[in-house]
């Protein structure tokens, strides 16, 4: 640890003083892991959009029918905070439920 954190500038002095702007932060339990917290957020998340009726994907079809929810998302970025968290296969885990539900 650095005696003089001011010799680095200002911004390095904010963020031991100030911190990053976190206001809150999330734990898994041991039962729990981020492949899981993702897995749940998107199953969540597409849920919220049918039940809503977040489906524009009708404007442009032939037929004007809106496609599955499951058949909707055009691109899904997963990204992890560290290399522990392997994002690859988060990214492997969360495409297969699409394919789960897809055909429902």
């Amino acid at each position: 640890l650095d005696a003089r954190p001011e010799r680095y500038g200002p911004t390095v002095i904010g963020k031991y003083t100030k911190g990053i702007g976190q206001v809150e932060g999330r734990f898994c339990t041991d039962d729990e892991d981020p492949i899981s917290f993702s897995m749940t957020v998107v199953h969540r998340l597409l849920e919220r959009m049918e039940e809503k009726g977040i489906n524009e994907t009708g404007a442009y079809q032939p037929d004007g029918r809106p496609l599955n929810i499951w058949n909707s998302v055009g691109r899904l970025d997963v990204g992890t905070e560290s290399i522990t968290d392997r994002s690859k296969s988060m990214k492997s885990y969360v495409m297969d439920i699409f394919e789960r539900y897809a055909n429902e």
